[in-house]
């Protein structure tokens, strides 16, 4: 049972019980109603928009469902189990582009939870196993498709 645990952060599982939320409480009787208006509509020989209501309401109750699955095998790390010491999962650490000089902070979390464009970067991604277990000061690189980028792990904190 230990390996289908997913490990979030005490942020990203309050991002997923918020979707989870949204979704049946809004989303959901939100696609049930267009449901019922285009299943009248059906009726009178137009079924594009029974068609396209039938395909939001699955997308929908399979994202509750994935969610629902996220909770029930969630463990959520516990703010003292967030390194500090060394780059690890939950660590916000502030890097420094060696070539540019410019810096910026990340989050390192679970792949469920990743949004690199929310600076919330993955323990799998290129990045956060180049930083995986480095200490501050440490330089690490990172294979872009540009060539090699070099960053400094300038402040590792929670």
């Amino acid at each position: 049972m230990a390996e289908d645990r997913i490990v979030l952060t005490p942020e990203g599982y309050d991002r997923i019980k918020q979707e989870l939320h949204h979704l049946s409480a809004v989303e959901r009787p939100e696609v049930r109603r267009r449901l019922g208006e285009a299943k009248q509509s059906a009726e009178d020989f137009d079924t594009s928009e029974y068609e396209t209501a039938k395909m939001d309401q699955a997308l929908v109750e399979s994202r509750i469902s994935e969610l629902e699955d996220v909770i029930r095998r969630a463990r959520v790390l516990e703010p003292d189990e967030i390194p500090t010491k060394e780059v690890g999962l939950g660590s916000v650490v502030k890097l420094k582009d060696l070539e540019t000089g410019d810096t910026w902070e990340v989050r390192v979390v679970s792949s469920f939870e990743s949004d690199p464009n929310e600076d919330r970067i993955s323990i799998e991604s290129p990045l956060g196993q180049a930083m995986l277990g480095k200490k501050q000061r440490s330089e690490v690189e990172v294979q872009a498709p540009g060539g090699v980028i070099k960053h400094r792990i300038m402040k590792i904190s929670r």
